[in-house]
């Protein structure tokens, strides 16, 4: 635990120093309290969520890097839009089943999928899914609709779809593993003789209010 609040403070320092922010900048962004702020630079607590996607947005940091793991810096692409009227909706495929982000889920042929709309979809995206559980919090959240990108590979420190020995997993890759941030979750181990396929990398995530089955 101590390592974990060490290399956030770490990271949160290194952030506010590369993006030319002080303390009194972040608090302005984030509505963070001086107290509360000065014990995550001094290492003394990690931010939970939601603040710590508050950090992040005020950064323009990817929050798994925040965390401390070796991933991009950079930040991944959320959904949004603040005007109904500018709206120029895309049609997606989107896959009804859901993607379990512990044990593990399938998407094989012969699923049935349906067509939505979004208001933008990140160039090279070809399909959503809806994923469930707690492994990959505080980035995805259960309920949220991922956006993928099929390609077959997928860097180490990337987040994916992927399939071992016809079993699905959306997890972040590591060397051979397939890996959680929640540790209650044990790492995918993939060795030679395992059937190994990846459907993906995620490249960003849209609210379901945000899209349309029409």
């Amino acid at each position: 635990m101590a390592d974990q609040v060490s290399t956030f403070s770490a990271r949160l320092n290194e952030a506010m120093l590369l993006r030319k922010k002080k303390q009194a900048d972040i608090m302005r962004a984030t509505g963070l309290s001086k107290q509360q702020l000065s014990q995550y630079v001094r290492g003394h607590f990690t931010a939970k969520l939601p603040t710590l996607h508050i950090l992040a947005e005020a950064l323009d940091v990817n929050e798994v890097w925040l965390m401390g793991y070796d991933v991009h810096m950079k930040r991944a692409t959320t959904v949004s839009t603040t005007n109904e009227t500018e709206k120029i909706y895309q049609k997606i495929s989107f896959f009804q089943t859901e993607i379990e982000k512990g044990t593990g889920e399938w998407l094989i042929s012969g699923h049935e999928y349906d067509y939505v709309r979004l208001p933008y979809v990140p160039v090279g995206a070809d399909f959503a899914v809806k994923v469930r559980g707690d492994s990959l919090e505080p980035l995805y959240l259960n309920g949220e609709i991922v956006l993928v990108k099929s390609e077959v590979l997928v860097e180490s420190g990337q987040i994916g779809v992927f399939c071992v020995n016809g079993v699905g997993y959306l997890k972040m890759l590591q060397g051979n593993k397939l890996v959680s941030f929640n540790k209650k979750y044990k790492p995918v181990v993939i060795d030679e003789f395992d059937r190994f396929i990846c459907a993906g990398r995620v490249v960003g995530t849209v609210e379901k209010s945000q899209w349309s089955s029409s």
